[in-house]
């Protein structure tokens, strides 16, 4: 059983336009692979010196849209970068994904109120030896999916440490 449990969250508002995502397509806050941020998670000053474990990924979002609504979460302890922006086919750059821990398969499917989520378990270490460890998320559209205009993607992240 852990001695610690701790939920983080980090989100980001997609272009203000409708187009269509297709499956492979990265889900991201700029149109141009330069300016991509990917979401930056802190685990907290709990984690430092030792390892931790990601139980669950979710996926929340500002519209009640559910149809195709299936995305893979990708995860890093390294800031990725991107060969191509929001709507462009997902691919970090220079073909090898440094520092990347892992990836979660999110089917958004509950409308709550004017939003809906998503919430996938999973099993992946991550390691906090480095001085103000982070992780770092980007989003790919695993489906056909339609956004809303300025829609906004939050992902948590559900920690423990032994």
């Amino acid at each position: 059983m852990s001695d610690f449990r701790r939920r983080v969250r980090a989100a980001f508002t997609r272009l203000a336009n409708t187009t269509q995502y297709a499956a492979g397509d990265l889900v991201a806050n700029h149109a141009t692979a330069g300016s991509v941020v990917p979401l930056e998670i802190s685990p907290g000053a709990r984690f430092p010196g030792g390892a931790g474990t990601i139980t669950a990924v979710s996926i929340d979002k500002s519209s009640v849209t559910l149809t195709d609504a299936e995305f893979k979460v990708h995860l890093f302890d390294q800031a990725p970068g991107v060969t191509n922006g929001d709507n462009g086919p997902f691919a970090i750059t220079n073909g090898r994904a440094k520092g990347y821990i892992g990836s979660v398969a999110v089917v958004v499917g509950q409308a709550l109120g004017d939003g809906s989520q998503g919430r996938a378990s999973c099993d992946i270490i991550f390691d906090t030896t480095k001085p103000n460890s982070k992780l770092y998320a980007l989003i790919e559209a695993t489906d056909t999916y339609t956004p809303a205009s300025a829609e906004e993607f939050g992902v948590t992240l559900e920690l423990t440490r032994d």
